[in-house]
């Protein structure tokens, strides 16, 4: 904070000056943003506003997520809700939702399908139903194990190249993992 205060004689360059007045002229408010907790104007004038932004929205908890990842998360509980062959709901009981999830959770992995989109369904899961959700999913347990077990049969790929060579789900032997730690030195 000194240096506002004294007089050094450097000058900014014109280059960052123009530059900053661009970023400032050409930045938008964005949709969710626009005008909230800012505005001057009367409360009937916020109500208006407000209105129109939750009318883009949906809602508050809609707002909680950008608009792709509330697709997304769309996709991905019409999926489970589907596997399941029932209609959840904010009465659902988190054990009834664990068993569902966990099963579906067998089911993604026999398809092969990846780790991201498994934790991608359990995001859904927890935003759809926020009374599943807890510290460290103890409310569910099941996929809580269902995903650890996900973790540990089929690592990420980062993971695999540090595996242990007696691990019989190693893809690679004690010699080439020694290959590649001295190739790439």
């Amino acid at each position: 904070m000194i240096h506002k205060f004294l007089q050094i004689g450097i000058e900014p360059s014109p280059l960052k000056k123009t530059c900053n007045i661009k970023k400032k002229a050409t930045a938008a408010p964005s949709k969710r943003t626009r005008g909230l907790g800012s505005s001057m104007g009367s409360k009937s004038d916020k109500k208006k506003e407000r209105a129109v932004i939750l009318q883009e929205v949906g809602s508050l908890r809609d707002a909680s997520v950008g608009l792709s990842c509330k697709r997304r998360y769309d996709e991905c509980w019409e999926k489970f809700q589907k596997q399941a062959r029932m209609k959840f709901t904010a009465s659902s009981r988190p054990e009834m939702v664990d068993q569902k999830l966990a099963a579906f959770l067998d089911v993604m992995f026999a398809e092969g399908e990846d780790l991201g989109r498994a934790q991608y369904m359990v995001a859904a899961v927890q935003f759809k139903l926020p009374h599943v959700r807890s510290p460290r999913q103890m409310k569910m347990p099941m996929t809580r194990q269902a995903m650890q077990g996900w973790r540990k049969m089929d690592p990420p790929r980062s993971e695999v190249l540090h595996a242990k060579s007696d691990d019989p789900r190693s893809p690679y032997d004690g010699t080439v993992l020694c290959a590649i730690f001295v190739r790439g030195r």
